[in-house]
């Protein structure tokens, strides 16, 4: 049952770095595409600055589940190192428990964030009106996501589980 829920958590987050990545690609077309124009044309694109930010927080945001799965969160290597086995099982799950309510935290104000954008109709004030709800939904599911991570991280530390999935490094290494 732990395996399954884990794996599901795992599938989530791999679907939140899609997103990211597809963001980033998308970020990256559009910062081109606004560098020749305003070079060749003399034109500037009017969302550009507005939908770089929303691409950009949707880039950094939505891949924090799923680099954290991996193991690609900056650790202190020095205090990992000094420990070992059960020890180092306990650290991990202490530290994992001192994000929790963190990450918790910020994902509930993030959803409260993008409910109040949706309850108060609250748009963009550059020309193209957004409504803020989409990105702001986007920014707190990727949070949403990390939370989601840390709960994964804390039952297979419980369970004496791979901390990271696939080619990541894994508990014990040094990172």
């Amino acid at each position: 049952m732990i395996r399954v829920l884990i794996a599901a958590i795992d599938r989530l987050c791999l679907f939140g770095a899609w997103i990211g990545a597809v963001a980033t690609g998308l970020l990256a077309v559009m910062l081109i595409a606004e560098v020749a124009a305003t070079s060749l044309f003399s034109f500037s694109q009017f969302y550009a600055v507005e939908y770089s930010a929303y691409f950009l927080g949707a880039g950094l945001v939505c891949g924090l589940g799923w680099t954290l799965s991996r193991g690609g969160h900056i650790r202190v290597g020095v205090v990992y190192e000094r420990f070992s086995g059960r020890a180092l099982r306990w650290l991990d799950a202490g530290c994992t428990l001192a994000a929790l309510p963190v990450s918790i935290f910020i994902s509930l104000a993030m959803v409260r964030f993008a409910w109040d954008s949706v309850t108060r109709g609250s748009k963009s004030f550059y020309p193209s009106e957004t409504p803020l709800l989409y990105p702001q939904a986007v920014i707190a599911f990727g949070c949403c996501l990390l939370t989601l991570a840390l709960v994964a991280r804390l039952l297979r530390v419980l369970a004496r589980l791979p901390t990271e999935d696939g080619d990541g490094p894994s508990l014990g290494g040094v990172h």
